[in-house]
């Protein structure tokens, strides 16, 4: 796994949020549970450029936020 120290380092800054989506997906075949899906998106703020979008049904951690974060380095 990359760390910061092993990777370039930059000016950039990057904006990370993790929200609740305003819709409800089911996540059972016979439709019985519906969940509100969660966007995660990386965003490097000096271009505009987004960077990462990833939906998924429930929050992610801490560490799973920095692995993918690091990963994008």
């Amino acid at each position: 796994m990359k760390t910061p120290a092993s990777v370039p380092q930059k000016t950039n800054s990057w904006y990370c949020a993790v929200r609740k989506l305003r819709t409800w997906i089911s996540v059972e075949e016979d439709g019985d549970q519906f969940v509100q899906p969660i966007v995660v998106l990386v965003i490097d703020q000096e271009s505009d450029m987004i960077l990462d979008v990833e939906i998924v049904p429930e929050a992610p951690d801490a560490a799973t936020l920095q692995r993918k974060l690091f990963g994008l380095m």
